[in-house]
């Protein structure tokens, strides 16, 4: 059902989704910390490669470390299709995913997109 359609009812019902704003459903990655470890869903709902694993932590966030790293990588490969830099893995691990809450997250995709324009901007001035 496409989120325009859902009723606000429906919408309150979603914990795990901070912005309840119905263009952000659909459009942003998830994220949420459990007993078994991390996981991440792309905006069409699949998993993040790499997301789910038996060892808490393999993906992070909240803090700049290596998990924070790993899951920098993998959303900047999602978002870009091709491996990021080492420097642009970095960058968005510690000027965005460091920022996210320590137990979930929604992160925008638009986010993503506009991290990396405003990034590439800075790099050609």
């Amino acid at each position: 059902m496409p989120a325009e359609m859902l009723s606000s009812s429906v919408l309150e019902a979603l914990p795990a989704v901070e912005h309840r704003d119905p263009e952000l459903l659909g459009g942003s990655y998830l994220g949420a910390r459990g007993q078994d470890g991390t996981t991440v869903r792309r905006p069409d709902g699949t998993e993040l490669p790499g997301s789910t694993s038996p060892v808490a932590g393999v993906f992070g966030w909240a803090d700049d470390a290596c998990g924070t790293r790993e899951l920098a990588d993998a959303l900047l490969v999602d978002a870009l299709r091709r491996p990021p830099t080492p420097a642009e893995v970095t960058a968005f691990g510690r000027q965005v995913l460091a920022n996210l809450p320590a137990d979930s997250f929604t992160l925008p995709r638009r986010t993503v997109e506009a991290w990396l324009t405003q990034r590439n901007a800075s790099l050609a001035a």
